[in-house]
């Protein structure tokens, strides 16, 4: 058997020859597609171009006749991002390398369209595999957070299309061994320890080699690598392992010794060979602590690379994070280019990123068009959230993980979040950065939890004071550090209760069944959501949209969110506070409806975290019941919510909702409006009981609304009350007259057939205008104002019904 050492001699040459033949160039210049012949630097080689509209990370992207320069640069978001800038230089394949400014001296040179991609993370693979251009990717680093999004790609991987390069060449993981020491230091050149490889395979530990002794304080170590290559070469099953790379940590000589040592195998080492310490033949006196595990999928061993049947690959595609120790290659790293997207602050400028994938693969016809339907439907999610009638309070991210540990981590109103939130139309508190520093620290970059600049951790207490009365619960379920495969379970309200039973049950979202998951889009192997949200905003809004706002009636499926049944275990926990009206009344039913403006200019602030008007959101849950009751009816017929119009920073508007049940006409409403129009401002400033918060009714009238979607004002109704009271009896009939007959029906038919207009038509038309100016005016109330399906009765005004002209299809 040769030794190993002659066999990595003998690879090495056969690489330096191979390397030599091709040039030794470390970009793809020789492996690109579509190559150009004979290329004319005059000649402009890209047809179709790229115009980055949203990307914020996006500094330059400038063509040139033969080349495309990009220079990017994006935010930190936290230790796990180890790179924050970008430069490249994209080469029309078969074209020289332009001669640049110093400035692009470091840049990566990647000659375009590229023919084979390695790809980091599945979102990436998504992007790839949705312009067609599958073919092209020969490895990922794992499989570990692919779902079944794009399941040609599991096929792909099993069939060895597509290479992973967190496994060894015969399929199995390759083997880690982790080495520290809980006791005892290295305070001297001549205090070590030796490792020993030992068979364990019959219950029966054998020592079948030992290193020499190994003196981590000398001056000069010798690589422990290259020691165990000496002791274990040798010995059975261990040459099967492969190549060994040593990481070296900490601190040798400290006290406690941080000293450590991750050593990676190429292959997996035998089950029945294991390693151990010993230190006292070596002078030593410290325990050991060795672990073994699969090396994980985040420390790919990336010189495998190099041996992949048809070559390295043109591109290695990656985001911000580490590569790992393994990826110190000068190939690897001539050959990077990062899918930037974590760094984007809007939900669209993640999904613009597409068309920067689209340059490398020779697909900028198809991820414009891609995009640019994306950009299309988002918009119009965000316009049809604006057609909502109410605006609901929400609390975001939800981590029960985290509330265990009383602390919680609290999403930044400036990021790519905080825009999805903007966008569906929702109140959300910390939408402003300012109050992410009041709540958490000193700024959204230093949070007190050191994790990232988009989220900060705040007690559990303060959340918990701040949300409580949030009318929805955004991502419950789903903690700060959860990625694909470890969030992929389905959620339910009774498990997320129990996890924080008395800190969750205070929660109005959790006592009224609004607690929303991204579960949705789980399966076997990850959650989609993680995969495929960053290029499908449109997709994400849309499910807030429909969830959030329940008064648009959108009957589609939703994707990834899903809202989560009502705990079954109620156990400590509070009947829900406030009534939700049903968008349009029961039959059976009216409903009454009154707007007021709540003013919160002299309200104090001093303990204020957010706008002021939250202070007051966070009232209305308790101060339902006492507007209720001053009114006289059931807190289940009683509803009052924020409209969804324009809000200042010192007034808002919110509606009154009350349901008469047992009642089949509009007139069932007029004592409860007018016990509204009489008591409603003085009520509702009583029960919210904030010092300098007025609140007055506004200028829109109370309307009263059937099943039927037939809307009267108040004011009408109890006119048309005085009118019948004082209507005159009847003039007796003239003897020997005929009776009076009813000819409204004919004069109505006649009208229809006349081609000029009747006074009876000329009043209905002018109160069919009226009604219309009236629903302008008042055009949010539920459904009904949203779909512009709101007239006038037909009973009482004698006219068709009128149809608003911003219904919503």
């Amino acid at each position: 058997m040769l030794s190993r050492s002659v066999v990595a001699f003998c690879f090495a040459l056969a690489t330096t020859s191979s390397a030599q033949q091709q040039g030794d160039a470390l970009d793809n210049r020789d492996t690109c597609a579509h190559r150009v012949l004979n290329c004319d630097p005059d000649v402009d080689h890209f047809e179709t171009k790229v115009e980055m509209d949203h990307s914020s990370t996006v500094d330059t992207l400038e063509y040139k006749n033969t080349y495309i320069l990009l220079d990017q640069t994006w935010p930190t978001r936290g230790p796990w991002m180890k790179s924050t800038s970008q430069k490249i230089v994209f080469v029309r394949c078969g074209c020289p390398v332009p001669e640049l400014s110093a400035d692009w001296s470091e840049a990566n040179v990647i000659h375009i369209p590229v023919s084979t991609v390695m790809v980091q993370m599945p979102d990436t693979l998504s992007k790839i595999y949705l312009m067609g251009q599958r073919s092209k990717v020969v490895a990922v680093e794992s499989n570990r957070y692919i779902s079944d999004a794009t399941p040609e790609i599991h096929t792909d991987i099993r069939d060895g299309t597509v290479n992973r390069l967190d496994l060894s060449l015969n399929g199995k993981p390759s083997t880690r061994v982790t080495l520290s020491f809980t006791d005892g230091v290295f305070d001297a050149n001549d205090v070590g320890f030796r490792l020993q490889l030992v068979d364990d395979n019959d219950g029966i530990p054998k020592t079948l080699a030992e290193t020499e002794c190994i003196f981590p304080a000398s001056d000069d170590p010798e690589p422990l690598e290259a020691v165990m290559e000496r002791a274990f070469n040798s010995s059975p099953g261990y040459v099967e392992t492969g190549k060994a790379w040593v990481i070296m940590k900490g601190d040798a000589t400290a006290t406690p010794s941080s000293l450590s040592y991750d050593i990676f195998f190429a292959n997996q080492l035998p089950m029945k060979l294991t390693l151990q310490g010993e230190a006292s033949t070596c002078g030593g006196d410290v325990k050991f602590n060795i672990d073994r595990s699969s090396a994980p999928a985040n420390r790919p061993i990336y010189y495998r690379l190099h041996e992949l049947q048809g070559g390295f690959p043109d591109v290695l595609i990656v985001q911000p994070r580490s590569l790992g120790p393994l990826a110190d290659d000068p190939k690897v790293k001539a050959r990077l280019f990062i899918d930037s997207d974590p760094g984007e602050k809007t939900p669209l400028g993640r999904a613009e990123l597409m068309k920067l994938m689209a340059i490398l693969l020779g697909s900028v016809e198809t991820g414009n068009t891609l995009f640019d339907s994306i950009e299309q439907r988002y918009g119009e999610a965000k316009a049809l959230a604006e057609k909502a009638s109410y605006r609901p309070s929400v609390g975001k991210p939800g981590t029960w993980n985290e509330a265990a540990r009383n602390s919680w981590m609290v999403t930044v109103g400036s990021t790519y979040v905080g825009h999805f939130l903007r966008d569906a139309n929702v109140e959300y508190r910390n939408i402003d950065d300012s109050v992410n520093k009041e709540l958490c620290g000193t700024g959204c970059g230093a949070c007190p939890s050191g994790t990232s600049d988009t989220r900060c951790s705040a007690p559990l207490a303060d959340y918990v004071r701040l949300f409580k009365s949030a009318d929805f619960w955004i991502s419950g379920g789903i903690g700060a550090n959860c990625w694909s495969a470890s969030c992929n379970f389905e959620i339910d309200a009774d498990t997320l209760l129990d996890q924080n039973r008395a800190a969750f049950s205070q929660f109005k979202s959790m006592q009224c069944g609004s607690v929303i998951a991204i579960d949705k889009a789980h399966n076997g192997s990850g959650n989609s959501y993680w995969e495929m949200s960053r290029m499908r905003p449109d997709v994400i809004l849309m499910d807030l949209v429909q969830l959030l706002h329940p008064d648009l009636g959108l009957q589609r499926e939703t994707v990834f969110f899903r809202l989560l049944d009502p705990p079954s275990n109620t156990e400590g926990l509070p009947s829900c506070p406030v009534s939700s009206l049903p968008v349009s009344p029961d039959d059976g039913s009216v409903h009454v409806t009154s707007r007021y403006v709540v003013k919160t200019d002299n309200m104090a602030l001093d303990s204020t975290v957010g706008a002021p008007h939250f202070i007051v959101l966070d009232q209305l849950p308790a101060a339902s019941a006492k507007i209720a009751s001053a009114l006289g009816i059931s807190e289940e017929d009683f509803d009052i919510a924020m409209v969804n119009n324009e809000r200042s920073d010192s007034s808002f508007n919110v509606d009154v909702t009350v349901r008469v049940p047992k009642c089949q006409s509009h007139s069932c409403g007029v004592d409860v409006g007018q016990k509204l129009n009489s008591i409603g401002s003085e009520e509702i400033e009583r029960a919210l009981a904030l010092n300098g918060v007025m609140v007055n009714q506004g200028s829109d009238p109370t309307l009263v609304l059937d099943a039927a979607g037939d809307i009267i004002p108040l004011a009408d109704l109890i006119s048309s009350d005085s009118v019948d009271q004082s209507e005159p009896e009847p003039k007796p009939a003239v003897p020997n007259e005929p009776a009076a007959v009813d000819k409204s029906n004919e004069v109505l038919a006649a009208d229809d057939k006349n081609d000029g207009l009747s006074t009876g038509a000329v009043v209905g038309i002018v109160l069919g205008v009226i009604a219309a100016f009236v629903l302008g005016m008042f055009g949010t109330y539920k459904h009904a104002y949203a779909a512009g399906k709101s007239a006038a009765s037909q009973a009482s005004y004698g006219q068709k019904e009128v149809t608003g002209s911003d219904s919503v299809a």
